[in-house]
This record gives structure tokens, C-alpha cells and sequence, in this order.
């Protein structure tokens, strides 16, 4: 079962209670996100996490900001606009597919997202692809039991089924890390 966000609700997504449970930099350090890395945020929503990385990265990184939301593709290149950055690119595209070329991002992030998509694997697959030798996939999500915010308890995505798609997908070092008291983040890394 899925579950879209309303995209005409993007003010809840600068609820400072958000920020609190999801850690921006922590994330990114755990996908190992640096000076000159190439990054795919995937459900970008209005730039959340894909503004503070692509300041992370500077200008020898750059930063692919997909959403199948045309508001919330709007709204973060507004934000990354009034920013001054020049190192992101806001795609709309499709659930289906992810119009990156092979082997072409060092990282893939998806934030609170997951539980949204009706082709899981198939994500999972595409990430695969756009990654290169190397990259990670980092996958955040609610935990199941965590009540005070987020989607109903039926929408989300336990830990060990997102472990269980990427190593189904040949992904390595696959690490799940609480981030918060609402969210947890599964990493792995293509060999």
C-alpha cells in the first residue's frame, strides 16, 4: 500500500519538528557525500536534503533533484535559486524510470519516500544502474511504531524488507542505522 504526499502541504515539510528527526548531515555523511560528489535525490520534494548537499559538494559536485511533484520541483528551484546555487538539477520524471545515464552518481538518497512508491524494486533497480563501482544507496524511512507524525502504520516500510530488496539487487555492506526516534536510514553499496 502507498502513500503520496499532497504536495499543496509543502509548508509541513520546514516543520522544524522534521528537522529534528531527520538529520541532514548526518545522513549525508553516512552515504559519505563530500567536496566534489555527484548526488541523486530522489523524491526531492522542495530541496530538503538536495540544498544543504549541494552545498556540501561545491561547485566540482552536482546534485540531481527528482520528483514526480511538479509543485515541489518548483518550489526547491525556487529555494536553491534565492541560494545562489548552480549545481543542481530539478528533474520531473516518472516513478517508473530515472533519466541518468549509467554509472553516473556517486550517491543516491531517498528521504521519507519509499513507503510512496508502488514499484519498490524497481527503484532499487534504477539506483542500481545510476550508480557507479562503488556508490551507495541510502534509503529513509519511518519507522513502523513511530506515531507522532508521518504516514499510517500500514503505508510504511520495515527495515528488514528495504535490506532485503537491496541485497535481492547485489548491493553490499548493507547497514540499516536509527537517525532518529522517527526515521531510519539502510545503506548499500554497489560492488
Amino acid at each position: 500500500m502507498t502513500h503520496l504526499f499532497d504536495s499543496r502541504q509543502f509548508a509541513k515539510l520546514d516543520n522544524p519538528r522534521r528537522q529534528e528527526l531527520l538529520p541532514v548531515d548526518k545522513m549525508l555523511d553516512l552515504l559519505q557525500v563530500e567536496k566534489g560528489s555527484y548526488l541523486a535525490d530522489l523524491g526531492c520534494g522542495v530541496g530538503y536534503v538536495t540544498i544543504p548537499a549541494a552545498e556540501r559538494v561545491g561547485r566540482e559536485g552536482h546534485l540531481f533533484a527528482l520528483d514526480l511533484q511538479e509543485q515541489m520541483i518548483i518550489e526547491g528551484r525556487r529555494r536553491s535559486q534565492d541560494a545562489g546555487l548552480r549545481n543542481i538539477a530539478w528533474i520531473l520524471n516518472p516513478e517508473d524510470s530515472l533519466p541518468l545515464p549509467a554509472n553516473s552518481v556517486d550517491a543516491v538518497i531517498m528521504v521519507a519516500v519509499f513507503h510512496e512508491l508502488k514499484n519498490r524494486s524497481g527503484y532499487v533497480e534504477e539506483a542500481y544502474r545510476i550508480l557507479r563501482a562503488g556508490g551507495r544507496l541510502g534509503v529513509v524511512d519511518w519507522k513502523p511504531g513511530f506515531t507522532e507524525i508521518g504516514p499510517p502504520q500500514d503505508h510504511r516500510v520495515a527495515p528488514v524488507e528495504v535490506e532485503a530488496l537491496l541485497a535481492q539487487r547485489n548491493f553490499s555492506d548493507i547497514l540499516t542505522t536509527d537517525i532518529s526516534e522517527g526515521y531510519y536510514m539502510t545503506v548499500g553499496q554497489k560492488k
